[in-house]
């Protein structure tokens, strides 16, 4: 029977690999690792330019914090409302969107928010969204976004 031996430097690295300590390292990461190119999820840019045809946040820190994310509702739904929010969602100047699911974090009641990673045609560094699909308030465009259309959706039924 063989033995196989590990370094302990080797599964350091591979438990850790990923792990990053603060949320600007998760960001800085994302920044040097994708392009547009690898982004998973697309939308066209919009024919109305920057008009945005949704609310615009109420705060700076709107959807751009966890301590402050935009709140889509809708429980076993949650997932599906997030990417119809997205879908909406447009650069400043009514660009399209490049984006995909980093994970999700605990946010600070309790509830689990999703992070997005968000790019657009222009945007130096991509942005990272926070989405709560657990609990509903109506979503908004975070500061520096804009919407093609209104948001897709009502207050979920209880």
């Amino acid at each position: 029977m063989s033995t196989i031996r590990y370094s302990p430097l080797l599964l350091t690295t591979v438990l850790c690999f990923g792990c990053a300590s603060t949320e600007t390292e998760v960001t800085d990461r994302i920044a040097l690792d994708s392009t547009g190119a690898s982004l998973a999820n697309q939308t066209q840019a919009s024919a109305s330019g920057s008009n945005s045809q949704c609310e615009n946040a109420y705060s700076a820190d709107y959807g751009l914090t966890i301590e402050d994310p935009v709140k889509v509702g809708g429980g076993v739904f949650g997932s599906q409302r997030s990417q119809s929010y997205l879908k909406v969602l447009r650069g400043p100047e009514g660009q399209g969107l490049q984006y995909y699911r980093l994970g999700a974090k605990g946010g600070p009641d309790g509830t689990m928010v999703d992070l997005w990673v968000i790019s657009f045609e222009g945007l130096d560094k991509p942005i990272l969204i926070y989405v709560d699909q657990y609990r509903w308030q109506e979503p908004r465009a975070p500061r520096g976004f804009t919407c093609s259309g209104p948001v897709p959706f009502q207050k979920p039924r209880k």
